[in-house]
């Protein structure tokens, strides 16, 4: 049968997922992968080498488990997040329950520390057990060097005490649709609904590159002149 599903587009994006992603966002056959956890690992350094710079649309995709009853103090993030007595993990589920998300970031990603950014671009899709679009997310997008991870969706980047970041973390409005990743890239939260939300232990992170071919291929020249000129400060400080 026919190979549906684009070649170089990662582990999480089968061909049935293609399909299902398809139904919600076209995706081109030409997509490509420019971060898969597994293979280029699960840090923010490593997933900033990867996507930045990059300055056409891309799609993050998170596959995880749902956890029960999860110990927030297992994160230093997520120590002080907000309490919901009302949320409710996803129904009928159990630890062995698969979650596949697709996050939309429209604009090409940055640091930002202090503002988030794509505000009012972002979506959120929810791809299995079920097929769910939270189209706009409410809020933007934020990446951190500040031990505070990454998140779609919010209205504002979380805010940290220059005294003691893993005990001092807060949160603000956590809104529908949002998705927050913690700094090792091993915990998710995603607001589902208003009185809904699922907390995962990821098991795989790929972002794919959205752009048409050529921008493709304009990226991976500057990554090349960037590998080049790398090598050449490297072998300029060998003999110095």
């Amino acid at each position: 049968s026919e190979q549906l599903a684009p070649l170089k587009s990662g582990k999480v994006l089968t061909t049935s997922l293609y399909c299902q992603l398809n139904t919600i966002i076209p995706i081109s056959k030409t997509v490509q992968a420019l971060f898969i956890g597994s293979e280029d690992g699960f840090s923010m350094r490593a997933l900033e080498s990867h996507i930045f710079k990059y300055r056409s649309p891309t799609l993050m995709l998170l596959r995880g488990k749902v956890q029960h009853g999860f110990d927030k103090h297992k994160s230093g993030i997520f120590k002080k997040f907000p309490e919901n007595e009302l949320a409710m993990n996803i129904e009928n589920s159990n630890e062995k329950t698969m979650v596949t998300l697709a996050l939309y970031i429209k604009e090409p990603w940055k640091l930002s520390n202090d503002k988030i950014f794509g505000k009012g671009t972002c979506e959120v899709y929810e791809l299995q057990p079920r097929i769910h679009r939270n189209s706009p997310v409410a809020g933007g997008a934020y990446f951190t060097t500040n031990g505070v991870g990454l998140g779609i969706g919010m209205e504002s980047v979380p805010k940290v005490s220059k005294v003691d970041v893993s005990k001092s973390v807060k949160f603000g409005d956590i809104d529908v649709g949002s998705v927050i990743i913690d700094n090792s890239l091993e915990y998710a939260h995603y607001q589902r609904g208003v009185n809904e939300e699922m907390w995962l232990k990821l098991l795989e992170i790929e972002v794919l590159a959205l752009g048409n071919s050529e921008e493709r291929l304009a990226q991976e020249g500057r990554w090349a002149w960037e590998k080049r000129e790398a090598d050449r400060r490297k072998y300029v400080g060998d003999i110095a």
